[in-house]
């Protein structure tokens, strides 16, 4: 089975947390404390490390559950994975699995495909 690149992984679970401390810690904080009715106290008044901490693990585990479906050779390992015969080295399962990802396990992994991905 292909398996993820968890380097990345681990980079791109940062990015929503990115986002959400620019979006409503610099440019619309004011806004959002005034719409959802919150003081400035009570914004603060939360555990950040509990906080980020979680929304990190959160962030990783769709990091990961997007990976899965936007990386097409992952569909080719689900299509065997019940199969005992699929672990056997000596079975035609395996055999044409790995002559399968041999020849097109490359395809559709670039940067590019990726941010096709990304605008769905």
């Amino acid at each position: 089975m292909a398996q993820p690149n968890w380097w990345i992984l681990l980079v791109a679970a940062f990015i929503p947390l990115i986002v959400a401390h620019l979006w409503y810690g610099q440019l619309f904080k004011s806004l959002w404390l005034e719409t959802a009715e919150i003081t400035e106290e009570r914004s603060n008044s939360g555990h950040l490390s509990k906080i980020l901490g979680l929304s990190y693990l959160y962030s990783l585990s769709a990091a990961y559950i997007i990976c899965m479906f936007a990386v097409h050779q992952t569909s080719i390992f689900q299509l065997f994975m019940g199969d005992p015969a699929l672990s056997d080295t000596s079975s035609e399962i395996y055999k044409d699995y790995n002559n399968f990802m041999s020849s097109y396990g490359d395809r559709h992994r670039s940067f590019f495909h990726g941010i096709i991905h990304g605008f769905e």
